[in-house]
């Protein structure tokens, strides 16, 4: 599950809600809109914006696992905008490739939901079973095809109100240190909870193996805030969805397209990657983590071109 959380030009933090996904209907609850961006004003001061509140959770039992398969490129569109998809898969990715065996960092991995876990345990700590655990499986995969990954692991959501803020700050600085990076990756597990008590489990059969499936959450400036760079984002997300379509068909979920803009404005290779749901194990996620890798590493070393 990722509490989604932005930033404005002002200092006054609010108090943030929750947000569950369910995929049987469309209609997604916001809390109160963002702050309008002050006239041809640059960013210098961040807070974070309300989150969107929970939706009411869908009483079909999750003891089933689901698909909710993307077959070819398929947008979840929460916004008013029309997608030019060909325009945006033809468009060049200007900070790719990635340089291999760099002695600089090219890949930044962090999570704002740290705690973020899976089957049997909504949150944890511990770095082992949460999220900072599919992380882990990203870097290594990465790491050794020769891409040097840097893995932040700083607990972000200690307390669930300032969670983007707190994260905003940390990327903040690490690209400001670590100026080579050139993709970002905001890793959480999504969630809803059933009324059952079960937790959403999307998973793919991918070469006889069950895996968690993965969605990409990608952020606009509709919502009022900074972020002049989301289309080239946009246009970094659908060639790694296509990717992981070609190679791996059933393991991406339709991209989430959003008003909101997850901090993503830091960077135009940033994105949320949502990693399975709070009713799949560990082992599913891990499994997916591995072949979402593989074809991230397609796209980032210009080899899906």
């Amino acid at each position: 599950m990722f509490k989604t959380a932005l930033l404005c030009m002002d200092n006054s933090e609010s108090v943030f809600g929750g947000y569950k996904s369910v995929f049987a209907s469309s209609n997604i609850a916001f809390a109160s809109a963002a702050k309008e961006l002050k006239a041809a004003a640059e960013p210098v001061a961040v807070s974070p914006e309300p989150e969107p509140q929970p939706e009411e959770a869908a009483a079909a039992p999750a003891s089933k696992a689901i698909s909710i398969p993307s077959s070819g490129t398929q947008i979840k569109n929460h916004t008013s905008f029309a997608v030019d998809t060909d325009a945006l898969f033809s468009r060049d990715i200007d900070f790719l490739p990635v340089e291999i065996d760099s002695q600089e960092p090219q890949v930044l991995i962090f999570h704002t939901h740290t705690t973020e876990s899976f089957e049997g345990s909504d949150r944890t700590d511990d770095e082992e079973k949460n999220v900072v655990a599919v992380g882990n499986v990203i870097e290594k995969c990465l790491s050794d095809r020769g891409v040097n990954v840097l893995h932040c692991k700083t607990v972000h959501d200690y307390d669930y109100n300032g969670s983007y803020l707190r994260s905003y700050e940390t990327v903040e600085a690490l690209l400001a240190e670590n100026p080579s990076v050139k993709v970002v990756l905001d890793v959480h597990r999504d969630g809803i909870t059933y009324e059952d008590g079960s937790g959403l489990r999307v998973t793919a059969d991918i070469n006889g193996e069950t895996q968690a499936q993965f969605m990409l959450v990608l952020g606009t400036d509709e919502g009022g805030l900074y972020h002049p760079n989301w289309e080239q984002n946009l246009s970094f997300g659908l060639k790694i969805q296509q990717s992981m379509n070609k190679k791996y068909p059933g393991l991406a979920r339709p991209l989430d397209l959003r008003t909101e803009r997850f901090n993503q404005c830091l960077s135009p290779g940033m994105l949320i990657v949502e990693c399975g749901g709070n009713g799949n194990t560990l082992d599913e996620v891990k499994r997916g983590a591995a072949s979402f890798s593989d074809a991230l590493f397609d796209v980032i070393t210009a080899q899906n071109r």
